[in-house]
């Protein structure tokens, strides 16, 4: 008897389907985020909180210096898969160049943001870099949301 109780109990364990919340929002060129973008400095990581169609939505992202840069503009996808790791070389583009990508609530493409001179203040403002451009009004703001935001995964 008490072994028909267990086995009933985990076949209904079993056989119960498992469900998810799944919630849509449009992040776009014209998504208003912000970001305290100086907690930052020194870190992988970044976030901000983004407003869109009347709902908040905390964004996170990662930062990455590389030896490549992604095209002639600043804000241009980087599309040939993983970033090129530096090489700890002594050539001068050796992982000078900041590149973001959000990973929730999507994962994003890398887009490159900005040049440093040394690899060390690279590693150091990448993370604030990302999120300052992603909270910004500056002219660079719409090219990086619009890449950051463009061609997202699960």
């Amino acid at each position: 008897m008490k072994k028909t109780l267990i086995l009933t109990a985990v076949g209904a364990i079993l056989a119960t389907p498992a469900t998810a919340v799944q919630k849509c929002v449009a992040l776009n060129s014209n998504t208003i985020c912000s970001s305290d973008t100086t907690q930052y400095a020194g870190k992988a990581e970044w976030a901000a909180t983004c407003n869109t169609n009347g709902a908040s939505v905390s964004v996170k992202g990662i930062a990455s210096c590389a030896s490549l840069r992604a095209g002639v503009q600043i804000g241009s996808v980087y599309s040939s898969g993983l970033l090129p790791a530096p090489s700890n070389s002594s050539t001068t583009n050796d992982g000078i160049f900041c590149y973001c990508k959000t990973i929730s609530p999507a994962i994003s493409p890398w887009v490159w943001l900005s040049s440093h001179s040394t690899p060390a203040e690279c590693n150091y403002l990448c993370a604030s870099r990302c999120a300052e451009a992603i909270s910004s009004n500056e002219p660079l703001h719409e090219t990086f949301m619009t890449n950051i935001f463009s061609n997202m995964s699960d």
